[in-house]
């Protein structure tokens, strides 16, 4: 017999839609502890996170797939609006979490989490996940190593090693980097617009000119962590473009990279992570806005001042 310990209903025996909600989650939850840890078998009690993070990094996807099946609901409505979706942002929802200076890897045996066992052993993890299917290596990339995961440690036991070789071996990916930002450190991701300058395109060397102006923005990595970039720019005309860069831009310098592009249009904003998908804990350095800038004063012509 399967128990699932939901919240109580009111005293009229109903529940509010917090409740209800609450315990769909709980109950989708517990249904996927059947394949994580209890048919891929890993060691609950020493690495939380190997069957809570990954049961909760499953869990979002399939709470939004209930949704969408039940057009008729009212979750199927919030799915339709987008606001379902949104409420469980599990990029944005763990920003909070990672700001904070009191923390653990969650690489680390789960009874020395002396604090944040929630985030560091559910949250953290599936946030992780969900970035690195849907921000790096793409969904079917992902599933191809995830796959490959859960059908060759079925009925075994495998350590959280175990889970990252499958994974690179799956998806045809070196994922060192994001391993020992996400899993291994307390980094944050901080990406800050530091500069975005621009000169004509004439004086460059080279016959090829791709647009009358060459634009340069340099991007720091005040946080520490490595991250693929998303780069919003909106034109003087409003039209917006898109840029997304790998994290192998970091190669060379991991504090500091120099975007550069042409465009025959002057740029007026640009944003980093304007979805909010990166997990990036400080957006207030994240937007750089050529109409809030100091414009310089006009400088009096010798001997008008009146004096």
């Amino acid at each position: 017999m399967i128990a699932f310990c939901g919240g109580r209903p009111n005293k009229e025996g109903k529940f509010n839609e917090a409740q209800e909600r609450a315990l769909i989650s709980v109950t989708i939850h517990e249904v996927g502890h059947n394949w994580f840890p209890m048919i891929i078998s890993s060691d609950e009690r020493k690495w939380t996170w190997q069957d809570e993070g990954i049961n909760s990094f499953y869990q979002y996807y399939s709470e939004n797939d209930y949704a969408a099946r039940y057009t008729g609901t009212k979750y199927g409505e919030q799915f339709k609006e987008g606001k379902y979706d949104t409420n469980r942002n599990l990029a944005k929802g763990i920003v909070p979490y990672m700001r904070q200076k009191d923390q653990v890897p969650i690489m680390i045996h789960s009874d020395l989490i002396h604090t944040g066992f929630g985030p560091n052993g559910y949250t953290k993890p599936a946030a992780g996940l969900w970035i690195l299917r849907e921000q790096v290596l793409g969904p079917k990339a992902f599933d191809e190593g995830f796959k490959e995961y859960s059908q060759k440690w079925a009925f075994k036991h495998p350590s959280p090693y175990d889970f990252f070789r499958t994974m690179e071996d799956g998806s045809g990916e070196d994922l060192a980097w994001f391993w020992r930002g996400w899993m291994y450190s307390t980094y944050a991701n901080d990406q800050a617009i530091a500069e975005v300058k621009s000169q004509k395109a004439a004086d460059l060397v080279g016959d090829e000119k791709r647009g009358k102006n060459y634009w340069r923005v340099t991007i720091e990595n005040k946080g520490g962590m490595l991250m693929p970039v998303v780069l919003e720019v909106t034109y003087d005309d409003g039209s917006k473009e898109r840029m997304k860069l790998p994290v192998d831009i970091w190669r060379y310098n991991e504090l500091k990279f120099e975007k550069g592009f042409f465009s025959d249009k002057n740029v007026s904003k640009v944003v980093l992570d304007p979805d909010e998908v990166l997990s990036d804990v400080d957006t207030k350095n994240n937007t750089w806005d050529a109409s809030k800038l100091e414009q310089p004063k006009p400088q009096e012509a010798p001997g008008t001042s009146g004096n």
